[in-house]
């Protein structure tokens, strides 16, 4: 079988004719149905490259599964975003001079698909498409991840978003539900819906959980950490699993219980607690606050201080700047005030703290230091 360019061109900008997408896709199910040599698949990608001239714009990014199709897409459609490896643990970065510590930018973040295959999403421009048989997924203009639910499979096909150091994503998942993926974290979940609506949670993340009707029965929602279960019908809440789980709603009602499981597990969790606005729970107490959004400071683009220790702020500004932060045991219950922007650099942060407390800032071996200052 063979194709002209200008079919692919129409194809990959979405322009083409509903007959002509389906003879584009079989033209790659030809090669994706076939097992080639690497030497026979090097001169189909060469010689599919001599047909096809380079494009200028960046054109969306689609998904066919096989090594022979995923060689050819990628040529075609120029992805120099796609890698096949396991993302492992997120390193610190390497820094000399802690002038050059300053806020991040961009999403720090990854997207694995079932396939194991990794996406940067800094790599990824608004348009920016992946279409298979079980989802479409799309990155809007304000950089959100949009999935559409495609057709039903036998079984559940998951996604998992890593974030590193600074890193910080928004996404909206099949029912319409948002989640914003905070610095350090990953969350597992279904491309779409089946029986029930859950998803799996390592670190730090806030919802806006869409509510959703079954006859006269609102469909909960679960959040699986490892040691706390999340149950909700359609409210907003920030779920922390990080070191101790930490929870705080701030509209809606949510249940949780005290047992974590596997997101695959048939197993449903029983409610052992129910929250109400503005309370917090933080794996032993709920209480109630006056200010429950400073526990979504991370979203909303800021360093809430308030009744925070030294000691408390140095993890958060760890995994923000992504270069670990050490506090003297003599200063970890100095208490702290105010907002501070998350824009500005980490010596600027520091400076603003040397205003209220004596302190001395260095950085060695990629460590920041902060000691008493010597008089």
């Amino acid at each position: 079988m063979k194709i002209e360019k200008d079919i692919l061109q129409r194809y990959s900008d979405g322009q083409c004719s509903p007959e002509e997408q389906a003879f584009v896709e079989a033209w790659f199910n030809e090669y994706d149905n076939n097992t080639f040599s690497e030497a026979e698949l090097d001169r189909r990608v060469n010689a599919l490259d001599k047909r096809i001239m380079p494009r200028q714009n960046k054109p969306p990014f689609f998904i066919w599964t096989g090594i022979a199709a995923a060689a050819i897409v990628t040529l075609v459609l120029g992805i120099s975003i796609f890698r096949q490896s396991n993302l492992g643990d997120a390193e610190l970065e390497q820094f000399t001079d802690i002038n050059a510590i300053k806020a991040p930018t961009g999403a720090h973040a990854f997207l694995v698909l079932e396939d194991q295959s990794e996406y940067n999403l800094d790599q990824l421009q608004p348009g920016d498409t992946l279409r298979a048989k079980a989802y479409q997924l799309t990155r809007d203009q304000h950089g959100e991840l949009r999935y559409i639910a495609g057709i039903a499979t036998a079984t559940p096909v998951y996604h998992r978003l890593l974030t590193k150091s600074g890193g910080n994503v928004n996404l909206r998942l099949a029912d319409g539900s948002k989640v914003w993926l905070n610095a350090y974290s990953e969350i597992k979940y279904p491309v779409q819906f089946s029986v029930r609506r859950e998803v799996a949670l390592q670190g730090e993340a806030y919802f806006e959980i869409a509510s959703l009707m079954q006859g006269t029965a609102k469909v909960p929602f679960f959040v699986r950490g490892d040691q706390q279960t999340i149950q909700v019908l359609g409210t907003k809440f920030n779920a922390s699993f990080k070191t101790d789980s930490k929870i705080a709603l701030l509209e809606g009602k949510v249940a949780l219980a005290n047992a974590g499981s596997a997101l695959e597990s048939k197993i449903e969790p029983v409610a052992q607690l129910q929250m109400q606005p503005n309370q917090v729970y933080d794996g032993h107490t709920l209480s109630t606050v006056d200010n429950i959004t400073a526990y979504i400071d991370w979203k909303e683009g800021y360093f809430n201080l308030q009744n925070l220790t030294l000691g408390e702020l140095a993890p958060k500004l760890t995994d923000w700047y992504g270069v670990q932060v050490h506090v003297s045991p003599d200063l970890t219950t100095r208490q702290l005030s105010g907002e501070v922007d998350r824009k500005k650099t980490l010596v600027e942060i520091l400076t603003l703290i040397a205003k209220v407390y004596p302190i001395h800032y260095e950085l060695k071996n990629n460590t920041v230091l902060i000691s008493s200052s010597k008089k």
